[in-house]
């Protein structure tokens, strides 16, 4: 899917997408061909892991595992009517570790890292408010991966959090980084945390 580079480097153009899709931006809101589900509908509910949960993914032994988490993950969106967001991992995880060619420390850039296709089906990209090289897995850019609810790419989740975080504003004065998540946004600990924890 080409959107996903430009998503991954901050280039992706939201404005136009918003206009030529009449809101509805978001894979997950559209058909396959790119339409839009349902013009007029509010922007999708979705389920995500939470920041602390996200890390261990690193820890894991190979791709297998993470996939076997990401299939709890979508198994609890499903019975939970939302959309799954599909995380990333640190490249720096031994299962995506020839994701990272450069002989370098690149955690330690200061300024954003464009993203670049790498053998082995992975996206790497760096994220600025982390300081940190994350690789995504370009098979869960397959369209039954997606489009029709069936899941949400973190990039898109980024723009997602900030547009509900700046309509939350609108309605009840400044919101800050650090308030309790906007509506729609469920946080989930399974697996290799605490049990299941709801919406917070």
């Amino acid at each position: 899917m080409k959107a996903i580079p430009l998503l991954a480097s901050g280039h992706y153009n939201w404005t136009a997408a918003n206009a030529i899709q009449g809101g509805q931006v978001y894979f997950s809101s559209q058909d396959d061909r790119g339409r839009p589900l349902q013009p007029m509908a509010p922007p999708p509910r979705v389920l995500a892991l939470a920041p602390t949960l996200s890390f261990p993914f690193i820890d894991l032994p190979n791709y297998q595992a993470m996939q076997a988490a990401m299939r709890r993950l979508a198994t609890l969106a499903a019975i939970s009517g939302r959309v799954p967001v599909w995380p990333t991992v640190e490249c720096s995880a031994s299962y995506a570790m020839g994701a990272l060619r450069l002989h370098t420390n690149i955690s330690k850039i200061d300024i954003p890292v464009a993203p670049f296709q790498v053998p082995d089906d992975w996206l790497a990209y760096y994220d600025a408010s982390s300081r940190r090289v994350y690789c995504h897995r370009l098979s869960l850019n397959e369209p039954e991966c997606l489009y029709e609810g069936a899941g949400m790419t973190v990039f898109e989740f980024e723009h997602l959090k900030q547009q509900l975080l700046l309509n939350h504003s609108g309605a009840h004065g400044e919101a800050k980084v650090q308030d309790r998540p906007a509506e729609g946004i469920d946080a989930i600990h399974f697996g290799m945390a605490d049990g299941i924890r709801g919406k917070v």
